[in-house]
């Protein structure tokens, strides 16, 4: 499978348009203030649909029981979780299909090992075996899930091991299999990112 030209287009747009973003920031000032890196002093008052809680499991099934206890005392419904090829009939399985139950709404993270996900962009065997993973795991929770967050930013190559490349086409890849299924998608990585400092 080939690359789509487009993607071939955003490597070399993107980073032109981040750049100009980034001088427009800096050149703002306002990264200067003593404050500028603090949330407003005070308690903070949450939202019901904030996505802001990530959850994994346990060796032991009782962490499932405690971390839904908390979900409910801080009156959060919605968490993130990730969910990687080896988390089959694993610990974080396990609590997927607890909070499911429990009508919880769940943004799953789908992550590709750091080694497939270096050689994402080239390797035709690597993007069959993620298409593989993503239609196995929208075909068994899709329907239940809030949505699937796919990707890491790039700047987190050091964690995730992809190049923009090799993320658009992980991208293109979850995106045509959760188009077909009603799924619905975002990313990449809307939860995490690193800061310039």
């Amino acid at each position: 499978m080939n690359i789509p030209s487009d993607t071939n287009l955003a490597s070399r747009t993107l980073p032109w348009r981040a750049g100009m973003r980034l001088l427009a920031y800096l050149g703002g000032g306002n990264w200067l203030r003593s404050t500028a890196w603090r949330p407003p002093d005070g308690p903070q008052r949450l939202p019901a649909d904030w996505l802001g809680i990530c959850v994994a499991a346990t060796d032991d099934p009782a962490g499932d029981a405690y971390t839904i206890d908390r979900l409910h005392d801080l009156g959060l419904r919605l968490v993130r979780m990730d969910f990687a090829p080896g988390s089959r009939n694993s610990p974080q399985q396990r609590l997927l299909d607890k909070l499911l139950a429990a009508d919880f709404q769940v943004c799953l993270h789908l992550v590709q090992p750091r080694e497939a996900a270096r050689r994402m962009a080239h390797d035709d065997a690597i993007r069959g075996q993620w298409r593989a993973f993503i239609n196995e795991v929208l075909d068994a929770w899709g329907a239940r899930l809030e949505c699937i967050e796919v990707g890491a930013t790039c700047n987190r190559r050091k964690w995730s091991g992809h190049n923009l490349n090799g993320l658009l086409a992980a991208w293109q890849i979850a995106w045509d299999a959760a188009k077909e299924r009603g799924v619905s998608i975002i990313g990449p990585n809307v939860t995490d990112f690193e800061p310039l400092y």
